[in-house]
């Protein structure tokens, strides 16, 4: 169906509105796996230091990384 779909487009737009379509269609996707990478990241560290991952805060600056 996908490749019905590209064909269509490829042949009524152009090029131009194929990669229109796969750019917009891939932007959700890869704002979900930075998400996933930045949680994969919390968990590593947490896991190495030997923390429950709910006292893990990577972002704060003001903050100790990891609380005593």
């Amino acid at each position: 169906m996908e490749g019905g779909i590209a064909a269509v487009l490829l042949v009524a737009c152009g090029l131009a509105a194929l990669q229109t379509a796969a750019i917009s269609t891939a932007l959700p996707f890869s704002l979900v796996m930075v998400m996933m990478c930045y949680g994969l990241v919390r968990a590593l560290y947490a896991d190495s230091h030997k923390y429950p991952l709910d006292q893990v805060i990577l972002a704060e600056r003001d903050h100790k990384r990891v609380p005593e």
